[in-house]
């Protein structure tokens, strides 16, 4: 089974402080990013993968998560999740396994080269609205998700099919991992 994580950049400096392609995480954001970790490996959760926008705080919270799980695989970090709409999202979903042959990434996988564990670290409003686009009108989530995903908040979605063919009628099992601080 695969699953996707679809993770909002934990809480960064406020904008103006610096260009926003450039803001850090706060001390408060660094705890929060920690603690999501927490919560995915109490859920049984593990990471294989790791797909990153490469603004600073996201980089930073992909980072985290990397030393947390002890993730086998390199970051990616795509500068295109940094402007990708909701739409563009859930295509770059569906090519995750073409995204990772064409950039010469070896997978491996804790659960074998078809079942593996993605996580993506972006921006709203474009993670939001894909988790909402993957959605089924059933999920009970759905709703919460349409508006929006708080810092380091997690929507973790799971289906048998292959990447290509998730839709929303191909996500068995989604929840919402909410975070404090």
């Amino acid at each position: 089974m695969n699953r996707l994580l679809i993770m909002r950049h934990s809480k960064a400096e406020p904008s103006g402080i610096a260009v926003d392609f450039e803001r850090e995480l706060t001390p408060s954001g660094r705890k929060k990013a920690i603690n999501a970790c927490k919560k995915l490996t109490k859920k049984g959760c593990a990471v294989d993968f790791i797909l990153s926008s490469s603004a600073l705080r996201a980089k930073q919270t992909a980072e985290i998560v990397r030393d947390h799980f002890g993730v086998l695989n390199d970051i990616i970090f795509d500068e295109e999740l940094y402007y990708i709409s909701a739409a563009e999202l859930v295509e770059y979903v569906q090519e995750i396994p073409l995204a990772l042959k064409k950039m010469g990434k070896e997978y491996s996988s804790r659960a074998g080269v078809d079942n593996f564990s993605v996580m993506i670290v972006g921006h709203e409003p474009a993670v939001s609205g894909a988790a909402y686009k993957l959605l089924d009108n059933s999920a009970k989530i759905k709703p919460e998700v349409g508006f929006g995903l708080s810092t380091a908040n997690i929507v973790n979605m799971k289906s048998e099919l292959p990447w290509e063919e998730w839709t929303p009628e191909s996500i068995q099992k989604a929840n919402i991992i909410h975070v404090e601080c």
